[in-house]
């Protein structure tokens, strides 16, 4: 994944919904990884079997950085 985060960087700011995208990797484990801010990790290498999820209502919640214990 890491070779077409740039790409795909370009092509959600192009439709103007970059803001609505997280990179997860590691999920449910321990070293889970969730990124709010694809611009960030463009040119690291990404972890394997990671993903990026798009979503097209406002991102809140988990995805946003918040505890499941605080909702």
């Amino acid at each position: 994944m890491g070779q077409i985060i740039p790409k795909l960087v370009q092509i959600l700011k192009k439709l103007n919904i970059l803001k609505n995208a997280s990179y997860v990797s590691y999920a449910t484990t321990d070293r889970q990884k969730i990124v709010t801010n694809l611009e960030t990790i463009q040119n690291e290498s990404c972890d394997y079997f990671s993903t990026v999820i798009l979503s097209i209502r406002k991102r809140k919640g988990i995805l946003r950085g918040q505890n499941c214990e605080t909702e």
